[in-house]
């Protein structure tokens, strides 16, 4: 698969639906903020897009990166690493800032 436009997006909890129940009974776990950042840094390594815009500025992320691919990939790399390495919350887009 090699399209033109590829964006990420980051699980948000909808009130009254399976999943958040199973969240609320603790039978579903959320992964951290920075494990999210960890697996977008996991796709855009592993990335083969040809010629593609990459986008994670949805509002359900807690970071918003974007670039075209392969041109951008070091430096969307690089902004991730340096927020994994940071692990500052202040970073990230509040919770209260990622609903739909």
């Amino acid at each position: 698969m090699d399209p033109d436009y590829a964006g990420a997006l980051t699980l948000t909890l909808i009130p009254e639906t399976e999943i958040y129940k199973e969240w609320e009974s603790g039978r579903f776990e959320m992964i951290t903020p920075f494990d999210s950042l960890r697996e977008l840094k996991t796709m855009v390594e592993h990335s083969t897009f040809s010629n593609c815009f990459f986008s994670s500025m949805h509002a359900s992320n807690y970071f918003s990166i974007r670039g075209s691919m392969p041109k951008d990939k070091g430096k969307i790399l690089r902004q991730l690493q340096a927020l994994l390495s940071r692990r500052d919350p202040n970073m990230l887009r509040p919770e209260f800032m990622r609903g739909l």
